[in-house]
């Protein structure tokens, strides 16, 4: 009841899990206004998320080519991305912090960029960037180098490409 009653045409969810992507749909969020965010997302999750047609932030290379073969036999309307991280140092929290020198979340912008570079120009469905530093305790400092670093980044990608590959770029990881 709550989710309705904060839906509204200019608000949308999260959802890291299925039950989650059900609660939404029950509370009456259109797919387009509900992203799926899971580090951990299994071949049925992503089916039934592609056949929703919700917005799919993949985790992971593997991810991305899990969604591949399913795309073949699923008609989606779902915006795909990809997480990234930049790296831009732990955050005050050392225990939800995800951009050391190690990745919990996403693939490193640093070691995998050419790796990154290689799949938009292979999957031309996949559209978008999540980027994510961290979840509390980041400064704002932090926050904005990591945008700087990916939006180098996406911009990179579309003059390489000579398109606009990527069309969306989600600022994610909760509020510092």
């Amino acid at each position: 009841r709550l989710l309705s009653y904060l839906k509204s045409p200019n608000l949308g969810a999260e959802v890291a899990t299925l039950p989650e992507l059900f609660i939404a749909q029950k509370a009456g969020y259109a797919p387009s206004k509900i992203v799926f965010d899971s580090p951990a997302k299994t071949y049925e999750e992503l089916k039934y998320a592609l056949e929703a047609g919700v917005h799919i932030n993949a985790d992971s290379f593997d991810e991305l080519d899990r969604i591949a073969i399913l795309k073949k036999s699923i008609s989606s309307g779902s915006h795909i991305g990809i997480r990234v991280n930049p790296h831009v140092g732990i955050g005050k929290i050392s225990i939800t912090s995800v951009s050391g020198s190690y990745t919990k979340f996403g693939e490193s912008l640093t070691e995998s960029k050419e790796q990154l570079s290689n799949y938009f120009e292979r999957y031309r469905w996949l559209r978008g960037i999540h980027l994510h530093i961290g979840s509390q305790g980041c400064t704002l400092e932090q926050l904005i180098e990591g945008v700087r670093r990916v939006y180098k980044f996406v911009a990179e990608i579309n003059q390489n490409l000579g398109r606009n590959q990527i069309i969306y770029f989600d600022i994610g990881g909760g509020f510092p």
